[in-house]
């Protein structure tokens, strides 16, 4: 009974009680039930395979102890567009399934960011970026006097628009 409303949570009961409990798969009423199914499951798969995407990267610069060919400057764009895509997608309330990724890929990479300064010999740097960063977080995230964080809505909108541009730079 857990795992049954439990897959009725994450899928809706129509979609679960018909597809998973009945196997009911080709009907012609069953279809969009079978779309809605597939898209959830692919979109589940994303946002758990992006938890542990840059977990090599990660353990081989710890292995190695080096992070030779690593660029901070390109990482650290990533990273600022992922940020973005994260904070407009929590402020409008967007299911986490369609931003979970940049949720993830933005902790790796934050993660390795520090990894890169500690390796490059930088240490006294790090500090400062962990509290750069938590005024990035605090400025997208935080919730000031009820507002959606320091910077509004329209600001983050308009950063959005950054988001194409800071990848393309960042490869």
């Amino acid at each position: 009974p857990q795992v049954i409303n439990y897959g009725r949570q994450l899928y809706t009961r129509p979609v679960f009680d018909t597809i998973i409990l009945k196997l009911n798969l080709f009907s012609p009423e069953s279809a969009p039930l079978l779309k809605e199914f597939i898209s959830k499951s692919l979109g589940y798969g994303i946002v758990g395979s992006s938890g542990i995407v840059k977990l090599p990267q990660i353990l081989s610069i710890l292995s190695k102890g080096s992070v030779q060919g690593l660029s901070f400057f390109s990482i650290l764009l990533e990273t600022i567009s992922n940020l973005i895509t994260l904070s407009y997608n929590f402020r409008q309330n967007n299911d986490f399934i369609t931003f979970g990724e940049s949720a993830f890929l933005s902790v790796q990479n934050l993660l390795i960011l520090l990894l890169i300064l500690y390796f490059s010999g930088l240490t006294k740097y790090i500090n400062g970026f962990v509290g750069l960063a938590s005024l990035a977080f605090y400025s997208l995230f935080a919730n000031p006097d009820g507002n959606p964080g320091v910077l509004s809505n329209v600001d983050v909108e308009n950063l959005t628009k950054l988001t194409i541009p800071l990848i393309i730079l960042s490869k």
